[in-house]
């Protein structure tokens, strides 16, 4: 593989217990009123909803909204009420717990807050976000993480420079670095992406 620049402005805590140790501290580093994020109720039979909420009281932080049930693929009328709701209750951070999916949702909040049109100008190129809460992730699926890189974050998120990775590619090690992204995405079972895509993709992120 090629010789390429990186650049992930992402902060990453990893470690045993972590999740219970760091994340009052991170958020109470952003503020006090929480909006809380997450899927269904897996989280509380987990024990790690008990782990969240214990990180933060340790920390003095007791404003906390919780907002459920984001699904696979979200929808934009959640989107929306989460909108609403972070705007009602003066939010100061999010913190996501889940997977690709609530962290999408969770990035989605964030930037509509301080937007006045439709929340869909972020996802149809009509508009990036100048401005966006602060979003903590804690993932729950060991496949979630592949947020932190570059080109995941232009898979999935809102695209704003704001909120991206920047990425130096030159533009003549983009064919081989796409064929050992298919190659890499095949032994983890993802072959959703054609060549042609990811070049198309790799050539837009220069």
């Amino acid at each position: 593989m090629k010789a390429f620049s990186l650049n992930i402005p992402t902060k990453v805590i990893f470690g045993n217990g972590e999740s219970q140790q760091s994340t009052g501290s991170a958020v109470a580093s952003f503020g006090k009123k929480v909006l809380l994020t997450y899927g269904k109720e897996s989280i509380k039979r987990t024990g790690t909803y008990s782990k969240i909420i214990d990180s933060l009281k340790a920390v003095g932080i007791d404003e906390i909204t919780e907002f459920s049930g984001i699904k696979s693929n979200p929808s934009l009328s959640h989107l929306k009420e989460g909108i609403e709701l972070a705007r009602t209750k003066q939010i100061d951070v999010i913190l996501a717990v889940g997977g690709g999916s609530v962290m999408d949702e969770a990035k989605g909040i964030a930037a509509g807050v301080f937007y006045d049109g439709e929340v869909w100008d972020f996802y149809s190129g009509q508009a990036a976000p100048q401005k966006a809460l602060p979003v903590i992730a804690v993932p729950t699926d060991y496949s979630a993480d592949a947020g932190i890189d570059a080109l995941e974050q232009w898979f999935e998120s809102i695209q704003s420079p704001t909120r991206l990775s920047a990425v130096n590619i030159p533009a003549e090690d983009i064919p081989s670095i796409a064929e050992d992204a298919i190659n890499l995405g095949t032994v983890w079972g993802i072959t959703d992406y054609t060549h042609e895509n990811v070049v198309s993709i790799l050539k837009s992120a220069v």
